[in-house]
Parts: C-alpha cells; sequence; structure tokens
C-alpha cells in the first residue's frame, strides 16, 4: 500500500499529484506572493510525515513560499531528535506515524520548544483527532490533500498570533 488511506480502503481519496497541490488560481497567485512576504524566509521549519510523497509536496511548497531551512523526519522519534537540534519555528508533524505518533511528539514540544508553533498534518477526518488537536493546544490543523494556499494562510495567521518569544 502506498499509504494509510490505501490500507485503510480508501485509495485515491487523499491524495494528488505534486503538480495539483502546487497549482494555484491566476487570482490567488498575487495575494500569496504578497502573504509569503509576511513569513520569515530564515524560519526553520520541520515536516514529520511517514509518507515519502506528503513529505515531498510540504517540502516543495515551503520551498516556493522562500523558506530555505526545510528539516524532514520520517518518524516521530527523528521528529523529536531534529526538533531538539534546529528549534524550528514551525513543526508540520503527522498524527499517524510509526515509532512516535504526532501526539507524543506535540507533548515532548510543549515542554522543550515553547516556540515552536505545531501545525497537525493528516488525511484523518476523524472528528476525535480534530478535538485532541483543540485539547494538546496545537496551533492548527492541516488536512491531505494540501492545498498551498491554505498552508500559506496557516502560517502566516499563526505567526502574526504568536510573535517568537526569547524562552
Amino acid at each position: 500500500h502506498c499509504c494509510r488511506s490505501c490500507r485503510l480502503g480508501r485509495p485515491g481519496q487523499l491524495w494528488q499529484t505534486l503538480e495539483q497541490a502546487m497549482t494555484l488560481p491566476a487570482w490567488r497567485i498575487a495575494s500569496d506572493e504578497k502573504a509569503s512576504m509576511k513569513l520569515d524566509k530564515n524560519a526553520k521549519i520541520l515536516i514529520a510525515e511517514d509518507e515519502p510523497i506528503s513529505r515531498q509536496i510540504l517540502h516543495s511548497m515551503l520551498t516556493s513560499f522562500g523558506f530555505k531551512y526545510i528539516y524532514e523526519a520520517s518518524n516521530g522519534i527523528e521528529a523529536l531528535a531534529l526538533g531538539r537540534e534546529h528549534r524550528p519555528r514551525y513543526a508540520l508533524l503527522d498524527i499517524y506515524m510509526p515509532q512516535m505518533d504526532g501526539w507524543e511528539v506535540v507533548k515532548h514540544f510543549k515542554k522543550e520548544l515553547p516556540n515552536t508553533l505545531l501545525i497537525m498534518i493528516t488525511g484523518s477526518r476523524d472528528m476525535n483527532d480534530i478535538d485532541k488537536s483543540f485539547s494538546e493546544d496545537v496551533d492548527s490543523y492541516f488536512f491531505k490533500p494540501f492545498q498551498k494556499n491554505v498552508l500559506l494562510e496557516k502560517m502566516t495567521d499563526l505567526a502574526k498570533k504568536r510573535p517568537v518569544k526569547d524562552s
């Protein structure tokens, strides 16, 4: 199986190609360029996702926004190690990962990396997962299939709402 969706018997429902994920209508391009100009391009970003195509899509989106420091983990243990080493401003965490799930990573980040903005990413539409995101005090929730403009809006809004504090 190529992804969790296929393992659950829903192939094709949650995936799109890299080209589809990166394509925006012409009217969105100008507003997205303005929004991306408001973000600190030197901010470090961690992508923790066990599915390689999802990591590739997210990495391409972030690169297109101008970010230079993007770190990738394929499981929760790697995410925690990279987070401790690089202290990212943003962490995009898949909920369901091997070795340590996204929820466990959130608990560690909340204690150890309070300035990191936590964005949960998932293909799940399970209300329990969404409710848990709010009870675990994550900063945002991002659904697959990924949409470039939605990610940019979430990152821009979060940066405004929670400026970097000295820790």
